[in-house]
């Protein structure tokens, strides 16, 4: 499975409908952070009033961006009990971008200990609020698809691409699970929404005079989505002549499963000139490395950054 939605992070500007902000010359590029979820690449009918999106959410206190660090620093040690208490305490307080990403942290530890009712308040009250993001309606989502809540599973999902009609993962869920509801004509829609939009970012994706920034805005969407076309043309992106790129695309492929996906990146680390996004490519090998070892797949050879 591609990035968790623990690994997704929420900015404090929220979900706006512009296009995130272009990158920096490949000579002052920097090294890609997950940005918050991008415009939707197919527009909407010109009758169509315009999305203003959730309010925008407030500002990171210092409060909680400290224990948010802490929590991050407890969870990569290994002490999950105290990375909930310090995701919990990071979501306390305003509704800014670091309590939504700490209270989608929580939750999925709260879940992985068992205390399935913990993490199902938390996601009622990240739901509630102005953090009531797309990304925050497929988390919720997808923990009733665990719970077999199909109807509450749906109603989140819809809510997601309602929110942000672009946000993949959320269809191809919502297919399956209206189809186990025995809503047909609703399953086929939500399958059919998939398939086009999924194919319209491929092609913006590969359209080499498309703006730079919509590219790298369609990396960002593609990263949660699990499907083979996908992986191919992520891959196709190592190559791509814009440096910033090859970094998102190197980023997105970190958690795919399979192997060609390692053996891309591997290739890539090594034929890479430009010297971070070299460096960021070594990184994401390494990290997708260890995710390959925790799951028994045979890593490729790590070969060794050129000097």
């Amino acid at each position: 499975m591609r990035r968790s939605l623990m690994a997704i992070a929420l900015v404090a500007a929220g979900c706006t409908s512009e296009p995130p902000a272009a990158p920096a010359p490949a000579s002052q590029a920097k090294a890609p952070a997950t940005a918050p979820a991008p415009p939707s690449v197919v527009e909407a009918p010109p009758s169509s009033p315009p999305d203003a999106g959730p309010p925008p959410l407030a500002p990171d206190t210092l409060e909680q961006m400290q224990a948010l660090e802490g929590a991050k620093a407890a969870l990569l040690a290994g002490r999950d009990g105290e990375a909930r208490r310090l995701f919990l305490k990071a979501s306390d307080g305003p509704v800014s971008g670091a309590a939504v990403s700490a209270g989608l942290a929580a939750a999925e530890l709260l879940e992985a200990a068992g205390d399935a009712a913990g993490a199902e308040a938390v996601y009622a009250r990240l739901r509630g609020g102005p953090g009531g993001l797309p990304e925050v309606h497929l988390a919720a989502g997808r923990f009733y698809e665990r719970r077999n809540e199909i109807p509450k599973a749906i109603e989140a999902l819809q809510a997601a691409v309602q929110g942000q009609p672009d946000l993949l993962p959320a269809y191809a869920s919502l297919g399956v699970l209206l189809a186990r509801a025995g809503r047909n004509d609703e399953a086929a829609t939500a399958l059919l929404q998939y398939e086009s939009r999924l194919n319209d970012m491929l092609r913006v994706l590969r359209a080499t005079k498309t703006d730079l920034d919509r590219r790298m805005a369609v990396v960002e969407v593609l990263a949660m989505v699990d499907d083979e076309r996908v992986t191919k043309a992520l891959i196709e992106a190592l190559a791509a002549p814009e440096p910033d790129l090859r970094m998102f695309a190197a980023e997105a492929l970190v958690d795919d499963d399979s192997p060609e996906a390692l053996e891309a990146l591997a290739r890539a680390a090594q034929a890479e000139q430009h010297p971070l996004a070299k460096r960021v490519m070594f990184e994401a090998l390494g990290r997708a490395r260890d995710r390959a070892r925790g799951s028994n797949a045979p890593p490729p050879a790590m070969p060794k950054p050129q000097r």
